[in-house]
């Protein structure tokens, strides 16, 4: 029996291996999902003579991590399950990832640890991940990102996180939740939200970080 591989993370330049490989074997599959992107996204940035760079790139990295992570390709799968079937080191990564509004709670940047309570189910995520752990900002309002465990340990697996500096506080801890649920609309609804045109908070100050 051939033996499991050492599940890990994959590289920031094997996710855009997968979008590049993506686009170039099913151009007009990568050519609707653009189409699906920029409708729900309605991008404020669109809507200007002269898009800056920066907002360019924020709606690339958008555009790029929700195309892995969440676009369903026509077997039901997402690219990055997808790829897992072949490539099985990042199957438990693929398996757990998920994108959510979470909780600051506490911060510990001595062992690269940021404690997140997920919004929606309450349960509470240690992520590893050194710049996380250093931004004292986050500590007020929430933050949206994507995180993924391997090996029981949970690490920040997107591009882009989006702080609501509003005041929020946290509701108690669910101690029995221990995994996230993969909702594929929930990051490019936020996204919408920041970056669309018509977006409720694209006039308010919030504050972003493409990674």
């Amino acid at each position: 029996m051939a033996k499991s591989p050492e599940q890990r993370v994959p590289t920031p330049s094997e996710i855009t291996t997968m979008a590049k490989t993506f686009r170039r074997k099913h151009p007009d599959d990568y050519g609707l999902a653009c189409c699906v992107f920029d409708l729900a996204v309605d991008a404020e940035a669109y809507y200007r003579d002269r898009p800056s760079i920066a907002d360019q790139m924020q709606l690339s990295m958008a555009f790029s991590e929700w195309l892995v992570y969440d676009y369903e390709l026509d077997d039901g799968k997402s690219l990055i399950r997808s790829y897992a079937r072949k490539h099985r080191e990042f199957r438990e990564f693929a398996k757990t990832q998920f994108y959510a509004r979470f909780w600051v709670i506490s911060q510990d940047p001595e062992r690269d640890l940021t404690q997140l309570r997920d919004m929606n189910t309450h349960g509470d995520f240690w992520v590893t991940d050194a710049s996380l752990a250093r931004k004292e900002q986050w500590q007020t309002g929430t933050l949206g990102m994507r995180i993924a465990q391997v090996g029981g340990i949970w690490y920040y697996a997107g591009q882009l996180q989006l702080h609501d500096v509003a005041p929020s506080d946290p509701a108690p801890c669910d101690e029995e939740v221990t995994q996230g649920i993969h909702e594929p609309a929930a990051f490019i609804s936020d996204v919408e939200s920041v970056l669309g045109h018509y977006g409720a908070y694209t006039d308010r100050v919030l504050g972003y970080q493409v990674i």
